[in-house]
């Protein structure tokens, strides 16, 4: 028996040289690739195959290939569920024949990028036990390949090593595995045709489809007591809430809902400067903004009803011409900086100029102007959220129509628990006053930096309750 270390070019020679002559075939693998010329070779002799299980997650698996190993060879074939924190990640392939066996455990998945014969790929790896003489070529053993020594070792494991082996993997097959199912294969098409662009919000998705939708819409869908007590749980709940209650793209328009926000704010005369049905919708008294049909603008919070005490208000965001009412409120949205620390003096000249241009009660209109201006800052409260946020902040006492209580009550203990989000926020020594402002840190991907510029805004995701769970 002896040990070698190839690279993505010799295993993939190794495979393609043994899989013809093999009785027996397992592998474990995190993403396969319909047509791959080892894939070809694993149809060519499935008789062999007694075990293939594969990862799905973030989409990288062919639907083709799922199908049709599904459809052909489904007692051979199968998945590893998807799930929250854990990627099904190892490359093991398996081969014996009744003179030799062979093990490859390695970097490389059955997809081109990781096993191929070309020049271009990867930088792979694979650990290779060989026990007898498996007809291997010569460019496997090939030592003019750069970089890659061969590595050669005389042990004393016998050949029941590799049976044992084959007994744990069909184990595992029979007891970690999922076979599939044609709904699920059918849902796993869908949303590779919607786009993987998005890593952490398909995952998401991936990981819903292995659970019961019926159970999924309250606050903790994800089993977590406590959603905000680090920013990866935060991250977590956020996707699976996403998925579970609310349509598929709910997170897609909400960010899409703060985009536009931003490039609204960022002109001083921004708000004002848009049509009235713009303005409306900006505002959450209308459902649609001409320009943007397919957006849902009732997400985060919206008007229900238009009450007598708003009706200067509402007569001035209806208004083709820029009221005096208008301008205030649009002073008023400016004392809230568009970057920076916000401050409890900045939410007081807010507050004190919105409550001089009108009498109307209540949080919704003022926290959604507020959250569409600073996401990471302000939450906007509405009946659909209420309930949920009392319940996590465990507020007893709480006026729900003026804004007298909601820096106090809402926005100081969310901005607390999200201080513990910053980087090394935990550590001994570590200021216990740190806000959670500034921009992403460094590392954080394009759609991490969006979800992070609104994490307060985005809460509204994991508190929102469907109506008919509304308490009285």
């Amino acid at each position: 028996m002896h040990t070698l270390l190839l690279n993505r070019q010799q295993t993939h020679q190794l495979l393609m040289d043994c899989i013809p002559f093999a009785d027996q075939i397992r592998l474990e693998v995190a993403c396969a690739r319909w047509d791959h010329p080892v894939e070809q070779a694993l149809r060519q002799h499935a008789h062999a195959v007694r075990s293939f299980l594969v990862g799905t997650s973030f989409g990288r698996t062919s639907a083709a290939l799922l199908r049709y190993w599904h459809k052909n060879h489904s007692q051979q074939f199968r998945r590893f569920p998807n799930q929250f924190g854990a990627v099904f990640h190892p490359k093991l392939y398996y081969l014996q024949h009744s003179n030799w066996s062979i093990l490859v455990v390695g970097s490389s998945n059955l997809t081109h990028g990781g096993l191929s014969d070309q020049a271009r790929g990867n930088e792979e790896r694979s650990l290779v036990v060989v026990d007898g003489t498996p007809p291997l070529s010569g460019s496997v053993l090939d030592l003019r390949i750069p970089l890659i020594p061969l590595l050669t070792q005389e042990d004393t494991m016998s050949r029941s090593v590799f049976d044992d082996l084959g007994r744990r993997l069909e184990a595992r097959f029979r007891s970690d595995a999922k076979e599939l199912s044609p709904d699920w294969l059918a849902q796993y098409e869908r949303l590779l045709q919607q786009g993987t662009a998005q890593r952490r919000w398909f995952q998401a998705r991936l990981v819903r489809l292995e659970q019961d939708p019926a159970d999924a819409s309250g606050l903790v869908d994800a089993g977590l007591q406590d959603p905000l007590q680090d920013w990866d749980t935060y991250l977590n709940a956020l996707f699976q809430k996403a998925v579970a209650g609310l349509s598929d793209d709910a997170l897609d328009q909400r960010l899409h809902i703060l985009a536009t926000a931003r490039r609204v704010f960022a002109d001083p005369k921004g708000f004002q400067k848009l049509s009235p049905q713009e303005r409306l919708a900006l505002a959450g008294i209308y459902r649609r903004m001409p320009g943007h049909p397919d957006v849902d603008w009732f997400l985060f919070a919206h008007v229900v009803a238009i009450s007598p005490s708003m009706q200067a208000l509402h007569a001035a965001l209806t208004s083709e011409h820029v009221t005096p009412v208008l301008r205030k409120l649009q002073s008023a949205l400016n004392a809230i900086p568009i970057q920076g620390l916000v401050s409890e003096d900045h939410f007081s000249d807010f507050t004190r100029q919105y409550a001089s241009l009108t009498e109307c009660k209540g949080l919704c209109l003022p926290t959604r102007l507020l959250a569409l201006r600073r996401p990471d800052v302000f939450l906007a409260i509405s009946k659909a959220n209420l309930p949920s946020l009392q319940r996590l902040l465990k507020l007893t006492a709480l006026n729900p129509h003026t804004l007298q209580d909601y820096w106090d009550h809402i926005i100081v203990p969310l901005r607390a628990i999200q201080a513990r989000w910053l980087p090394g926020a935990n550590r001994p020594g570590a200021e216990s006053t740190r806000e959670p402002m500034g921009e992403a840190p460094d590392d954080f991907d394009a759609e991490l930096t969006d979800i992070w510029r609104a994490r307060m805004a985005l809460l509204d995701v994991l508190l929102w309750e469907p109506p008919q769970r509304l308490r009285p």
